[in-house]
């Protein structure tokens, strides 16, 4: 599905704290996160997000990062 839009739900586990620039998603388990970064339509996540449920639509990109 890389390179596709997708729609994915998830908890906020983290927001960026600089500007709220980016977020990071926690799906069905701790060892896939889903980072997501604001565009236009959302300009900014807030604190106030974290431990949220979202629902975001976007273009799936994967990045593997060794542990």
């Amino acid at each position: 599905m890389a390179d596709k839009e997708v729609i994915v739900k998830g908890t906020v586990m983290h927001v960026c704290k600089q500007g709220g620039a980016r977020c990071f998603l926690m799906g069905s388990n701790e060892e896939m996160n889903i980072r997501v970064e604001a565009g236009e339509k959302i300009g900014a996540f807030s604190q106030e997000q974290m431990g949220s449920d979202l629902e975001i639509a976007g273009i799936l990109k994967v990045v593997r990062t060794e542990a």
